[in-house]
């Protein structure tokens, strides 16, 4: 039995002759990828973009409001103060007021440079509504608040931003197309271009929009619909200039967290 059984491998090895070289040629190793080797969860919800993660960790920074209002009593104005009255007896010290942010440990800070009542503190080309056009006295006109404030941040090490009202109740333009195109977006475009190594991290698009003002002299009440203002347009016009800077509030990158007090939900994204 024991050598007919040898005889059967031997007539085997002869029928089917092995070699490393045949092996080698006939079987060949393939490396695979798997699609997901750590089996990671598919994301639930919408996720951020890397502008809005970098704007969550700036986490705790000042708002500083500043404007015609300092020197009207007005917490908001109708656009249509006699721009001589913005008076600074002195060229805002915007070092002293980022140290005392940089001292409480903050991050960085918000200067408004255009609130409702359209009222610009820097020599925008697209209205005359400016503090350089202002004729109230020399601080005035030689006032470039979001330069000195950007300059002054990048010397403390802090992220800054600016807050530029949509709405403008000063513009005759207000509520049509001319002051989208002529008006608001070469006033972000602007604004924008201070940004020199992505320092800027926010351009506050302020929620309050539409209702009475002044108008260029109209004096009326004006509506506007929830599109107006056409943020996806705006928006690469920005991010080409400062990439890093969310658009707040009607720009849709962050929002208002519903209330004045500063209160928040635990989970508040």
């Amino acid at each position: 039995m024991k050598n007919c059984f040898s005889f059967v491998l031997f007539f085997l090895a002869a029928l089917f002759p092995f070699s490393e070289s045949r092996a080698q040629s006939e079987f060949v190793l393939v490396e695979q990828a798997l699609p997901n080797p750590d089996n990671e969860p598919a994301p639930l919800h919408p996720l951020p973009t890397e502008r809005q993660l970098a704007w969550h960790e700036v986490e705790f920074y000042a708002f500083f409001h500043y404007g015609l209002n300092t020197y009207t009593g007005q917490e908001w104005g109708n656009g249509g103060e006699d721009p001589a009255l913005f008076t600074p007896t002195a060229r805002p010290d915007v070092r002293q007021w980022l140290a005392a942010a940089k001292a409480a440990r903050m991050k960085g800070g918000i200067a408004v440079v255009k609130h409702h009542d359209g009222f610009c503190l820097w020599p925008t080309a697209a209205t005359d509504y400016n503090c350089a056009d202002a004729g109230g006295n020399a601080y005035a006109r030689e006032l470039d608040l979001p330069r000195d404030f950007a300059e002054a941040a990048r010397e403390a090490g802090l992220k800054f931003g600016f807050y530029v009202s949509p709405w403008d109740r000063n513009s005759a333009y207000y509520g049509t197309r001319r002051y989208i195109d002529e008006v608001f977006w070469p006033q972000c475009q602007e604004l924008a271009s201070y940004d020199r190594g992505g320092e800027l991290f926010e351009l506050w698009l302020d929620g309050a929009n539409g209702g009475d003002g002044y108008y260029g002299g109209a004096n009326e009440s004006r509506t506007i619909s929830a599109v107006y203002y056409d943020i996806p347009n705006l928006d690469p016009l920005v991010h080409s200039l400062a990439p890093n800077c969310v658009l707040w509030g009607v720009g849709g990158e962050a929002r208002w967290i519903g209330n004045e007090a500063g209160r928040g939900a635990e989970t508040n994204w």
